[in-house]
């Protein structure tokens, strides 16, 4: 399944770890969000990661399932990924 995950750390080193564990199960798309596809186990995985490395009381990253439907029918506008990964 595909998941759209952002993320509001407050650290910037611990947002660098953040950013660092989550492109190394997706793709950035934007400055705070992460595209992953993921099945079960590999989203556990990220999720008991994540818990290890975030101050609950300071940061916050929302996963966002989407499913097959409408990850067919997602729409972009605007710069190209690869145009906007350039950037990053």
């Amino acid at each position: 399944m595909l998941y759209v995950i952002a993320y509001d750390i407050t650290s910037d080193a611990r947002r660098q770890k953040v950013l660092n564990l989550l492109r190394s199960f997706g793709v950035s798309t934007q400055l705070s969000i992460v595209e992953c596809e993921l099945d079960t186990v590999q989203l556990a995985q990220l999720r008991k990661r994540l818990r290890a490395l975030l101050n609950p009381r300071r940061d916050r990253v929302s996963i966002y399932p989407l499913c097959a439907r409408c990850s067919q029918s997602l729409e972009r506008v605007g710069a190209r990924m690869a145009d906007s990964l350039a950037r990053l």
